[in-house]
Formats: structure tokens, C-alpha cells, sequence
């Protein structure tokens, strides 16, 4: 979803969000998955493995010219359909929105990138009433019982910023890690006090800081949602920079290296259990390229162990959907009508 919102905030061309809002049955994708068709055939993301993408551009021309909402229903149950059946692929019945990023709901949309970049959590519900689509939005602090009569909820989607990884150590090893995980949902932190090497240039869209050890970890300022990496190279440094992220209580903190590099790290900071390494996967990777998807996949594995838990992160879908709203029982900023809608079978 950062994606998305990064091409809506900063481009100003045509574009049609398309969310699934309902799946019956199994499917490629869950409930609050979403991609956007921008321009003449760009697209953003995806909710398929690609049988439902070309149709869904078609649509997207019509919603964005006509400007009205357009939901369409594909049945991909019946095995004997080779276009949506289960030859497809998916095996269930999905329900996509079609809405044209414009007006209000582009400003929305805005709004929701501006708190991601300041680390703030939104929540955006689609309503659906008598007079066509409404929109409310509010944070977290805001979720209490709802007020009703303001529609039937298609979708209350949480959208969170997306867990951060922070890197000790710029060299050149680090570069396939920080852009990998980039590609993956992380936002990139790098710390060094190398100004040479902690340069944007090497990094691009992750946050640099650069300077002295008390420097690096007021700003970092490194919390229990965070995942740490520490490859710096330099054992003391690396040692140092540990006990500070290790008193924080990370997620997730590692030392990349050899096995001897990493136990002389565990045994100088008394073997706390929290700390990992060396990281990776073993895959049997050989050079950097290969190291950083064993590192990465890694640090999938204990993202998608943390949401298995219960911790929510971005996309999570409230309440099931079950047509009220979470939110708030004042009226949140936000609240907006936005044309009308209509529904269509695939």
C-alpha cells in the first residue's frame, strides 16, 4: 500500500484503485489487498496472479471516465470456466472495488501517506449508503464503538506503517540488504558514522543518519516494533551499538557474519536470549546478492511469525466487515460522499 500512496502524493496522472473487498472461498489475495492502475497501462501492485488484471484495466478506464465507483464480482468456483474458474488458479468468488482517485477521496488517500511518513496509523472505511460510496477515516485512538446509520461498512482497512529495519553499518554488503528489504515492505533506516558511506545515493528512499554513537541512537530512536541489523564490521562498534538496540527490545535484533563473529558478540554482552546470528536463511548463499535474500527472508519469516501472533500490521481488516462501523462515535474528520457505485458480475 506505501507504494500506492507514494504514486497517488507525487503524480498527478489518471488513476483507479482497485481493493478486494470480499472473497468467498480461497483465493490469491485477502480482503483489503489492492493495486492501482495509473496512466495509460502503468500499474501498482497486484491482487491476482494475473488472470484478473486485464479485465480489471478495461473497467478502469470506464470508472475513471465516468467517475463513478463500480464494484465487479468474479466467480472463480467453477472448474469447467477457463477464464475464472478454478483453471485460473484462485478457486473462489472475489469482490473488487473500482474507484477513481479523485476529488476528496485522492485527498484521503493523501492524508493517510502524510501520517504513514509520520509513523501514524490510519483507518479508512467504505460505507456504502442510499446516495452511493462514503468514506470516513480516523487513527487508532479514535476506535471506539461506532455510531450508527451512516451505512453499511464494505471495508474497514487498517493501513500501518510498514515495519522498520534499521542497519548498523553502510559498506557495500549492506546495499543488496537495505534495497531488498525496501522491495519487501520495510522502511530503511542506515546508521554509520561513515558519512562517506551512509551516503543517499547509495540508500535511496531510506532514512541516513550519520555521526557518533549517542547521536546514532538518540535519533534512531529504536522501539519494540522495530527490526535491527548490525554489520558494521568493526567489533567494538558493533558491540557497543548492540547493548544500546538490546535495551530498547526490538523485534527483532541480528548480527550478520561468521559464527565466530557472532558468538564473540553474544559472549561480550552476556548471551542475551533476544539476539540472533548470524542471520539468514540457509540456503548455501554465496556473495552479497545472495546473502541479503537469505537475510531478508529471514526477517520475512519473523514478520509473518509476529502477525501470526495477533500483532496487525498494514492492510489488516476490521471486524470482518460485517457491515458496521469501528470507529469513532463522534464524527471523525474525514467524513466525506463521493458519487455513487454500482455492481457488475465478471
Amino acid at each position: 500500500m506505501q507504494r500506492i500512496l507514494s504514486w497517488i502524493k507525487y503524480d498527478n496522472r489518471p488513476a483507479v484503485l482497485a481493493t478486494i473487498i470480499r472473497v468467498e472461498g480461497h483465493a490469491y489475495r485477502k480482503a483489503g489487498a489492492a493495486m492501482l492502475f495509473a496512466g495509460e497501462e502503468e500499474r501498482v501492485g497486484s491482487i491476482s496472479p494475473g488472470c484478473l488484471e486485464a479485465d480489471l484495466q478495461l473497467r478502469a478506464a470506464d470508472v475513471w471516465r465516468e467517475g463513478v465507483s463500480e464494484t465487479a464480482v468474479y466467480d472463480a468456483s467453477d472448474a469447467d470456466d477457463l477464464s475464472w474458474g478454478e483453471a485460473s488458479g484462485c478457486g473462489g468468488t472475489i469482490h473488487v472495488l473500482l474507484e477513481p482517485v479523485k476529488g476528496i477521496f485522492r485527498d484521503l488517500l493523501c492524508v493517510i501517506h502524510d501520517r504513514l511518513q509520520r509513523g501514524q496509523t490510519s483507518w479508512l472505511y467504505r460505507l456504502q449508503g442510499e446516495s452511493g460510496l462514503r468514506y470516513r477515516l480516523s487513527g487508532d485512538a479514535e476506535l471506539r464503538d461506532a455510531a450508527e446509520g451512516d451505512g453499511e461498512v464494505l471495508l474497514a482497512l487498517r493501513i500501518a506503517p510498514p515495519p522498520r529495519l534499521v542497519l548498523f553499518g553502510a559498506g557495500e554488503d549492506v546495499r543488496p540488504i537495505a534495497s531488498l528489504a525496501a522491495r519487501t515492505g520495510f522502511r530503511i533506516a542506515v546508521a554509520d558514522w561513515r558519512e562517506r558511506l551512509a551516503a543517499r545515493e547509495h540508500f535511496p528512499g531510506a532514512h541516513i543518519v550519520s555521526g557518533e554513537m549517542e547521536e546514532l541512537v538518540r535519533e534512531l530512536a529504536i522501539g519494540p516494533q522495530d527490526y535491527v541489523l548490525v554489520c558494521s564490521h568493526q567489533l567494538q562498534r558493533d558491540q557497543s551499538f548492540l547493548a544500546a538496540a538490546l535495551e530498547a527490545g526490538p523485534h527483532y535484533v541480528g548480527v550478520i557474519g561468521s559464527r565466530a563473529r557472532a558468538r564473540r558478540l553474544r559472549e561480550a554482552l552476556g548471551s542475551p536470549p533476544a539476539l540472533r546470528g548470524p542471520v539468514g536463511v540457509d540456503i548455501g548463499a554465496e556473495g552479497a546478492e545472495e546473502i541479503a535474500v537469505s537475510i531478508v527472508a529471514d526477517l520475512i519469516r519473523a514478520r509473518r511469525a509476529r502477525q501470526a501472533d495477533g500483532h496487525a500490521e498494514e492492510g489488516g481488516v476490521a471486524d470482518e466487515n460485517r457491515g458496521r462501523i469501528v470507529g469513532s462515535g463522534t464524527q471523525p474528520s474525514g467524513s466525506v460522499r463521493d458519487g455513487g457505485s454500482r455492481i457488475v458480475q465478471g
